[in-house]
């Protein structure tokens, strides 16, 4: 124990020195690798998006560690489950942010889970991607100089889709939305979209995340008598609609689509009932013939051969995409300083996107901006693997899709 009375200046002196030789010592410490923090679901409604999130990462990384690291640093994931939880979230952001001292972080979950990060990657001032919400106000009013979404937002989803079921099945929709953030903002975007097309939504329920009995729901709808049921849901309480619109026999009399494709979804109920489905819309598939998807398909099969997920799904997709191009920026300009980085991110072409049209993530709303596509489930005979379900038949080019920005974080203060 120091005398500050005994040893005066000297004292102060050797105590300021152990100090400074302890804090760097934590520096350097944290600067022997470069740290991602994954905070995502691995618990919840949404399960199983944390470990499909991690094989993304994980294939972006693996790559440039065998080759040294960046900057002579290994790179390291570190993972926190936020159990599809927003208040998690900020907990399990604050742990990776504070202990680990991550360079930056993707964070799953859905959109509560992605606006309490945004929050907190503002305040820490750390560079963190969504990886799975859709919700329109993660590149806008919820987004800030720190957050990047790779997702599709729900307005891009709607303008791709809707018109192709307007077309296929008639003007009169039900809904069954998820009773959150994301339900509310999907389905207030088709409405509005239908409304403009001289459509009318004959009824809705709103449905909670714990939902596993949906016999009155399905009564519902069919007393209502739509020309297409509108699925809004995922995660456990979709595989629970799906298993009991097909035992009530609901496609016999009703036509049912589920917009946004879900992959892991699809694969817990079976084929059989996932066809009974119509079109949708899917962000990214291993079938959408892109230059480097066939090769991608085969090294997360060679990685991952005995996966729940047999195929790279579209939160694969979305890891792999925000973790190589963020690593990428730090190993072509030499730094990991956060804002240096997203600088360089801001604006950024990427031509081996794993789609058709070279992909970019646009600079005044930190968008990550790829083609959508349609698709319509094979038949059976078509089916060469588990996984193999869905053929495209329409790719949006996103320079159609996408409207203009309705912000400018590329002008904001860091």
């Amino acid at each position: 124990m120091f005398s500050w009375h005994k040893k005066g200046s000297a004292g102060l002196l050797i105590a300021t020195i152990a100090l400074i030789a302890l804090a760097l010592g934590g520096v350097c410490f944290a600067q022997d690798t470069i740290k991602i923090g994954l905070v995502g679901p691995y618990s919840g409604n949404f399960s199983y998006l944390g470990a499909c999130m991690e094989q993304g990462a994980r294939m972006a990384i693996d790559p440039f560690n065998e080759k040294g690291g960046i900057l002579g640093k290994k790179i390291e994931m570190v993972i926190e489950d936020n159990q599809s939880n927003a208040g998690t979230t900020t907990q399990k952001m604050m742990k990776v942010i504070e202990r680990d001292k991550v360079n930056f972080v993707i964070v799953g979950g859905g959109t509560s889970c992605a606006i309490s990060a945004f929050e907190i990657a503002k305040r820490e001032k750390v560079l963190t991607f969504s990886g799975d919400a859709n919700d329109n106000s993660l590149n806008g009013e919820k987004a800030n100089r720190y957050t990047f979404r790779i997702p599709e937002p729900n307005y891009e989803i709607v303008k791709a889709i809707a018109p192709s079921i307007l077309e296929k099945y008639g003007k009169r929709w039900y809904f069954h939305t998820a009773d959150y953030k994301w339900g509310w903002d999907i389905a207030n975007t088709f409405r509005a979209f239908l409304k403009e097309k001289g459509g009318t939504v004959v009824g809705e329920d709103l449905i909670p995340m714990e939902a596993r009995d949906f016999s009155t729901y399905i009564i519902n709808v069919k007393n209502a008598k739509p020309d297409v049921l509108v699925v809004l849901m995922g995660g456990m309480s979709g595989v629970a609609a799906q298993t009991q619109y097909h035992e009530f026999g609901l496609d016999k009399s009703i036509k049912r689509v589920h917009p946004l494709f879900d992959h892991d979804l699809w694969l817990t109920i079976g084929h059989d009932i996932a066809k009974e489905n119509g079109i949708g819309l899917v962000e990214w598939d291993i079938n959408i013939g892109a230059p480097g998807c066939k090769e991608f398909y085969k090294e997360h099969k060679r990685k991952y051969p005995m996966t729940f997920v047999p195929i790279p799904m579209m939160d694969t997709y979305h890891s792999y995409i925000a973790v190589r191009e963020t690593l990428r920026v730090m190993a072509e300009s030499k730094t990991t300083n956060t804002q240096e980085v997203i600088k360089r991110l801001e604006g950024r072409v990427i031509p081996d996107s794993l789609t058709h049209s070279p992909a970019m993530i646009r600079a005044e709303d930190h968008q990550y901006l790829r083609d959508a596509y349609i698709f319509e489930f094979k038949n059976p005979n078509e089916v060469k693997f588990n996984g193999d379900w869905v053929k495209p038949f329409k790719r949006v080019p996103w320079k159609e899709l996408y409207r203009p920005p309705s912000i400018h974080l590329n002008q904001e203060p860091f």
